[in-house]
């Protein structure tokens, strides 16, 4: 019988992308298997983009009625595995509200609000001082899921999308360029400018 796991992974643009490669190697792994991820509405397109991802529910709101209305969709699907890779009481009661048989998340250190750990029935420990997108591979890689390969490549499988931007770079003879996104929301995100100014120049 093929696995049945659940990704959730609610918001966060940069957090979502960094979750990608978990569910690549997932899918890895586990080439059959049904690998659903919940998000918020607002992101959904963004995943629709992932090949590797089954099916992409949305979350149906914040209120109770909301909630209750995903619960019955996730619960409807009967999965082995729920995987929160966000590590906050919201996603991870929605894990536990998912009538998943396994409830995995982070170790407690991990947690970004430890409270989570509650409604996890395991937690994986994936080192401190680490970039995300290998806490998320520990997480997946860690898991007494019968993985048989060595998931410790980041990949990032997205569906190549129309772009008219491309496009009319290509018309117009431009077939090599860089691309650089300087800024950020949050201040303590922003890097200096001389450093993006040294990427430009390199």
């Amino acid at each position: 019988m093929n696995q049945r796991f659940l990704i959730i992974r609610l918001g966060s643009l940069g957090d979502l992308v960094h979750a990608v490669p978990a569910v690549a190697a997932l899918r890895e792994a586990y080439p059959d298997a049904q690998i659903d991820w919940l998000v918020e509405r607002a992101h959904a397109p963004l995943l629709a983009q992932v090949p590797a991802i089954s099916r992409v529910i949305v979350l149906k709101g914040r209120s109770l009625g909301g909630w209750l209305a995903t619960r019955a969709e996730l619960r409807a699907q009967r999965y082995d595995v729920a995987i929160d890779l966000q590590g906050l009481i919201k996603s991870a009661a929605l894990a536990r509200l998912s009538g998943a048989i396994r409830v995995v998340g982070f170790d407690t250190r991990a947690l970004r609000e430890p409270a989570a750990r509650w409604f996890y029935t395991a937690q994986v420990e994936v080192g401190e001082g680490r970039h995300v997108i290998e806490k998320n591979l520990a997480l997946v890689r860690t898991l007494d899921l019968g993985l048989s390969r060595t998931l410790d490549r980041a990949v990032f499988p997205f569906a190549v999308s129309p772009s008219p931007a491309l496009e009319s770079l290509q018309s117009s003879g431009v077939s090599e360029f860089a691309l650089l996104n300087p800024g950020a929301a949050w201040p303590n995100k922003r890097w200096p400018v001389e450093s993006f100014a040294a990427v430009a120049r390199w």
